[in-house]
């Protein structure tokens, strides 16, 4: 499983300096090339967890079997373990000693930064019909690795520059007790049941079922916030603020102070505004996965990663949708059709991704394909509970045995990628949590516009700045 925590998963450690450092350290590595390499030998860089490991591991065995028989060839896939915090410094140090893998898992919002470091492979160089196979992978997993660049001539191309091996994204934790005592009928958990709610699960009712279940004198609050931009999109995509726009002449310029980005900030700080939120982002404060599991919150943003951990505390919880906004939708679900919905999520998770220094791309592409064919990729998600990427491989998941991950599924069907812009790590950090918490303590919709304007000037110079520089 994707673990989270209360930080922002995906956050360069780094900041700023990663791209320019990625830059150097590359154009360094890259003009002398690389060390020695057998023949049909990949080395692959990977940031799973243990349990992942051992699943991983299996699929390799699984390929390089799978290969000699279909092939007639042998194959080995080295494959070495590299702590996330340190994936990205452990890149540019293999730079500048030739020892560059050919394979790099990352997570999607450092995939970026890579790409605009010009180190790793458009797939369409490789695969011609990339987006072709892509087709049957989960919308938002495919659009995460399409990544728009500004070239010299001043017109934006759009490559792909990974294959997504995992997706994760955020939906609602609430308190089944908490519900029942309160009389509150619990919420939708499938799209449909979300189309015809009555009354709607849009935010104006999740607004009041967060003040029905807030009793100050015991200790109990509605719901619990996390002031990063990670957490908050959901409720920007579903409120339809765009964030990013590409003008005619190629520039790229940050809209999030538009109206829809307004109101939606401003639905999200009301509800610290009107005390059904106690301040859980503050520091010091009970976080929010702490305070779910100790019964102080009844709703919470987050992900599937902490379904376990719940089970195991005790907690009587169920999952349902991030609240509908005004931005509605029709998404495609199995089976063909669409359904209208204002729900909308994030997207968290990690691509797999050859580096420009590999001198078998061909044979990294068909590694990277094998791990996502439908069989296979159904046994990854079967035996670590885990979204499916590949909907090819939906239908031979088994969800019975755990019922709420499939509430995520649905969630998931309704994403919208984080912006397409590096230096996440600033974004996020830097930029984004200092202005989305300057609005909650305005307790006023002028202070959120001056928050969110103050936001789009500092992208605008620290990001947009380099980002408009064709390559």
């Amino acid at each position: 499983m994707i673990r989270g925590t209360n930080r922002t998963p995906g956050i360069a450690r780094k900041g700023g300096a990663c791209l320019l450092g990625i830059l150097f350290l590359f154009s360094v590595g890259c003009g002398g090339g690389r060390i020695a390499q057998e023949k049909g030998t990949i080395t692959l860089w990977e940031t799973y967890n243990n349990e992942e490991h051992d699943v991983f591991m299996e699929i390799v065995k699984s390929f390089e079997e799978w290969y000699a028989k279909e092939r007639g060839e042998e194959v080995h896939v080295r494959v070495k373990r590299i702590p996330f915090d340190q994936h990205i410094q452990k890149i540019k140090f293999s730079a500048i000693t030739r020892t560059a893998p050919d394979i790099v898992r990352v997570d999607a919002g450092e995939l970026i930064d890579l790409v605009y470091g010009q180190i790793v492979y458009d797939l369409k160089e490789i695969d011609p019909k990339i987006e072709e196979y892509l087709s049957t992978f989960m919308p938002v997993a495919r659009e995460s690795v399409r990544i728009p660049l500004r070239h010299p001539d001043g017109k934006v191309r759009t490559g792909v520059y990974g294959i997504p091996d995992q997706l994760t994204g955020v939906a609602i934790y609430y308190n089944r007790t908490m519900f029942k005592e309160a009389g509150i009928p619990f919420p939708p958990r499938t799209l449909r049941e979300l189309r015809d709610a009555d009354p709607p699960w849009d935010f104006k009712r999740f607004r009041e079922v967060a003040k029905a279940l807030t009793k100050p004198e015991r200790n109990q609050y509605g719901v619990a916030l996390n002031s990063s931009l990670w957490f908050s999109l959901p409720f920007f995509n579903a409120f339809g603020a765009d964030f990013i726009k590409i003008d005619p002449d190629g520039k790229f310029r940050c809209v999030l102070d538009s109206d829809s980005g307004i109101n939606a900030l401003t639905a999200l700080a009301s509800l610290y505004w009107d005390g059904s939120e106690p301040g859980a982002w503050l520091a010091g404060a009970i976080n929010p996965d702490r305070g779910f599991i100790n019964n102080k919150y009844a709703m919470i943003v987050s992900g599937p990663w902490n379904l376990k951990t719940f089970r195991k505390s005790g907690v009587d919880f169920g999952v349902t949708f991030i609240p509908e906004g005004p931005n509605r939708r029709e998404i495609p679900v199995p089976g063909g059709g669409t359904i209208r919905v204002g729900t909308s999520t994030n997207v968290g998770g990690t691509d797999m991704a050859i580096l420009k220094t590999t001198r078998q791309p061909r044979l990294c592409y068909e590694f990277l394909k094998y791990l996502t064919r439908p069989e296979v990729h159904a046994k990854w998600c079967n035996a670590l509970g885990q979204i499916p990427v590949q909907t090819l491989a939906e239908p031979l998941v088994d969800f019975s045995g755990n019922p709420d991950l499939k509430v995520f599924v649905e969630q998931m069907r309704t994403a919208v990628p984080r912006p397409k812009i590096p230096r996440y790590g600033v974004l996020e950090v830097s930029i984004m949590v200092p202005q989305i918490e300057r609005a909650f303590r305005a307790r006023n919709r002028a202070g959120v516009r001056l928050a969110l304007g103050k936001a789009v000037e500092e992208i605008d110079r620290r990001i947009l700045r380099d980002v408009n520089v064709p390559r």
